[in-house]
């Protein structure tokens, strides 16, 4: 995998997980802790993705 295409295919995975989740939420009873779980790693997979091409355009600049 490029440097490139990292932070998105981060993002990609931490919207699909927040949205699976939530799909997943509706249609069969999660407990607290699992949805809490599948959004938290969902919403970190975001921020590692951010960060990350933070720090590639701070690099370039």
């Amino acid at each position: 995998m490029t440097k490139k295409k990292k932070p998105l295919m981060l993002l990609i995975a931490g919207l699909l997980l927040i949205a699976f989740s939530q799909i997943l939420a509706r249609y069969i009873e999660l407990s607290d802790i699992v949805k809490g779980i599948l959004t938290g790693i969902g919403f970190g997979l975001l921020v590692v993705a951010l960060i990350t091409t933070q720090n590639r355009l701070r690099i370039k600049n």
